[in-house]
């Protein structure tokens, strides 16, 4: 096994496709039809997806299985990046040097000392979880989860459960979140409550995670490449190199921020802090002011002087200018409140043309259709009522998406493999979205309704299908298939001018 392959960790995808976003994680550039490579080979089954550089990591996500072959790297393991450009049938890549593991950075301990430690994977979350000592053959209830706290039967982690024995120099310490002092699981590469980067992420990272399937090409000679590559099949992936060395300049200028000018007393000869003693500037004293040493004397201190008002000028200037940025920053950050959520922010400027746009608005649909609409019988939504509902709730701020493009984007569900969507016509009139057969279910409890309780009106038909069954169906649905209901002979309506009755139709059937 490959040493790089360390570098490698897995990702959470949504149902729609799309990598589901760590706390204050945001997007910031998304290309079409990438493959990977460890070092110089190529990664099977990962050579046809999407990649969406954040601000934390580098993600794959692969068109054909995107929850089984997706991953991820973490901009803090890139060291450095270079750009080869395409060339004949060479298509364009780029190359992502990894910082080496240093042998230091393993915790010490007393050395000398060995401990039987028995490790089993957690079938909910996937942790590691390590008992520094034997299990019982005879129990049958294993220890709880030391992230997510689930007590698992031993049949289920019984293929997982293994003991070693291991020096104490191995073990590793608490991992204490540095942003919220949380204590995470030893190892969590960051933390579950902020998203920050954890300072033992380094020593945790030393282990393959099981749950990523890197599976090469061909064999590689030295077996510790330390450096992957990135392929562009349609682009050439230039405007994604400028963006990534851009985030990575950031990450280094955040994490060297701290290490200069702590504690000096100026910096450009303006003092940081400055302090005057009002007795430093002196009135003139005519005493003894004769000849050369006189006029040298007078010359010193009006140079001193000059010194004092300067540097009283400059750091009120830096003062009023730090004052600048603070107020700058608060704008920014009220103009741009949510700006450090974790949601993927579909912007038209990431994508170089509207095909990928639209499909990435329809992955988008779709998860925000299975989030905020779904009931527990499925849903049926207008595209009006979806256009409004979606511009509102998503595109704020991001710019809002036309009708056209809303219908084009939910014309490729079928294409991106979301089938559980498809668009369909009530009436042959009224375009609605729903999933698989929410139409026949509304249209039989409709029926049975109109059976049970006979003149049953359509405010009636919606309080009972929405709050009693937790639906999120609208009137103007229910309305339509009514109609429809009608217009097949199932059922027949009285209007009266208190309103409209529906009857089921036992006699006249047409």
């Amino acid at each position: 096994m490959s040493a790089g392959f360390i570098y490698w960790h897995p990702v959470e995808i949504a149902g729609s496709g799309q990598p589901i976003l760590r706390e204050n994680e945001r997007d910031i550039y998304v290309e079409q039809s990438v493959g990977l490579y460890h070092g110089k080979t190529k990664i099977l089954n990962k050579q046809k997806g999407r990649l969406y550089l954040t601000s934390q990591r580098i993600i794959y996500v692969d068109e054909l299985a995107p929850k089984k072959e997706s991953v991820c790297i973490e901009n803090d393991d890139i060291m450095n990046v270079e750009y080869s450009s395409k060339f004949l049938k060479r298509s364009a890549k780029i190359i992502l040097f990894f910082k080496e593991l240093s042998q230091n950075e393993a915790p010490i301990e007393e050395k000398g000392k060995q401990v039987h430690t028995t490790q089993w994977n957690c079938p909910i979350c996937g942790v590691e979880n390590r008992i520094y000592s034997t299990l019982d053959s005879n129990g049958l209830n294993m220890p709880p989860c030391g992230s997510c706290g689930v007590e698992v039967d031993r049949d289920m982690v019984q293929n997982s459960i293994k003991t070693v024995v291991e020096d104490l120099e191995e073990t590793p310490k608490e991992n204490i979140c540095p942003v919220c002092t949380f204590i995470n699981h030893p190892q969590i590469r960051n933390c579950e409550i902020c998203g920050a980067r954890l300072k033992q992420s380094r020593r945790t990272s030393k282990v393959k995670d099981s749950r990523v399937r890197i599976l090469l090409e061909e064999k590689t000679p030295s077996g510790e490449e330390s450096f992957a590559q990135l392929s562009f099949r349609k682009t050439d992936g230039a405007l994604f190199y400028e963006t990534l060395v851009k985030q990575l300049q950031e990450i280094s200028r955040k994490e060297s921020k701290h290490l200069f000018n702590q504690n000096v007393l100026s910096v450009n000869g303006v003092p940081t802090d400055p302090v005057i003693d009002p007795d430093l500037v002196l009135s003139n004293n005519d005493i003894n002011l004769i000849g050369i040493t006189a006029l040298e004397k007078n010359k010193e201190q009006q140079l001193l002087k000059n010194n004092i008002v300067m540097s009283n000028a400059l750091s009120d200037l830096n003062k009023l200018m730090a004052l600048a940025e603070d107020i700058e920053k608060m704008y920014q950050g009220n103009r741009k409140s949510k700006s450090n959520e974790s949601i993927l922010l579909v912007d038209r400027e990431k994508y170089l043309n509207k095909n990928v746009f639209l499909e990435e608005i329809a992955r988008e649909l779709y998860g925000f259709v299975d989030s905020e609409l779904r009931g527990d019988s499925g849903i049926i939504v207008t595209l009006v009522d979806l256009f409004a509902l979606y511009n509102k709730s998503v595109r704020i701020g991001t710019g809002l998406i036309s009708p056209e493009e809303m219908r084009e984007a939910c014309e490729k569900f079928e294409k991106l493999g979301l089938n559980d969507l498809k668009l369909i016509k009530i009436n042959g009139r009224v375009l609605c979205l729903a999933f698989q057969d929410s139409f026949d279910h509304i249209r039989t409890k409709v029926l049975q309704l109109a059976t049970m309780r006979p003149g049953v009106d359509i405010l009636q038909i919606t309080t009972e299908l929405n709050v009693y069954e937790k639906n999120n169906w609208s009137m103007g649905v229910i309305s339509e298939v009514l109609q429809y209901c009608v217009a097949e002979g199932n059922l027949v309506m009285d209007e009266q001018i208190s309103g409209t009755n529906y009857y089921f139709n036992s006699y006249w059937k047409v």
